[in-house]
């Protein structure tokens, strides 16, 4: 029975692992694709923001990094789309500007 549950427990470490790899590649890339700076790893052996994935040998974020990468991706985010906003603004104003003017020429014929 033990040798079951020891078994269980390394396939659920193996799966946990598994996630926190997928978590972590899917927030580098996002973060990449946004020129967010990835959180420094500051020692061989990890840190707040890293450690190693035994079973897969990688690198992966831990609670804190993961914090951090999400919070440099949202401000990113809310940083581009804020200036997207501002030149749906200008366009909206000329596009009213213009059409002002057509109607003004079009009762002036």
């Amino acid at each position: 029975m033990r040798h079951v549950q020891a078994g269980l427990e390394h396939e659920l470490q193996m799966l946990d692992q598994e996630v926190d790899v997928q978590q972590t590649a899917k927030l580098r890339k996002k973060a990449h694709r946004l020129s967010v700076p990835l959180p420094p790893r500051t020692k061989e052996d990890g840190d707040q923001y890293w450690h190693e994935a035994p079973f897969f040998g990688e690198w992966v974020l831990t609670q804190a990094g993961i914090k951090v990468m999400r919070d440099g991706i949202r401000a990113e985010t809310k940083a581009r789309h804020e200036e997207r906003t501002r030149w749906i603004a200008y366009v909206s104003a000329v596009t009213t500007c213009l059409a002002l003017v057509t109607a003004v020429l079009a009762l002036l014929r």
